[in-house]
């Protein structure tokens, strides 16, 4: 008998643990929207229902923040992003 209640609480905990998962996996796929002409690269929520966000529209990138009075494009970049330097991170870090 103990041994049946042990088995269904591990199988439920498992469950429970899994569904907690998939919930977080699913949450963080809404944010990389894409269609076939815009996609949201990057956001960063700086409070509620205030961010700013790394869009691509068609070729052009651009820097959209978002607040209670609406949209608003704060910055625009019409070449590809430029690749992110690790050199500078790691000197900054005091790593060699």
């Amino acid at each position: 008998m103990d041994w049946i209640f042990a088995i269904k609480w591990i199988l439920t905990t498992g469950g429970v643990l899994g569904l907690v998962f998939l919930v977080f996996y699913l949450s963080g796929k809404n944010l990389k929207r894409k269609g076939r002409d815009l996609e949201i690269l990057e956001g960063l929520p700086l409070g509620n229902r205030q961010g700013i966000y790394l869009v691509r529209a068609l070729n052009r990138i651009l820097v959209v923040g978002i607040s209670n009075n609406g949209m608003q494009v704060l910055s625009e970049f019409s070449s590809p992003l430029p690749e992110k330097d690790d050199s500078v991170a790691t000197a900054k870090e005091g790593k060699k």
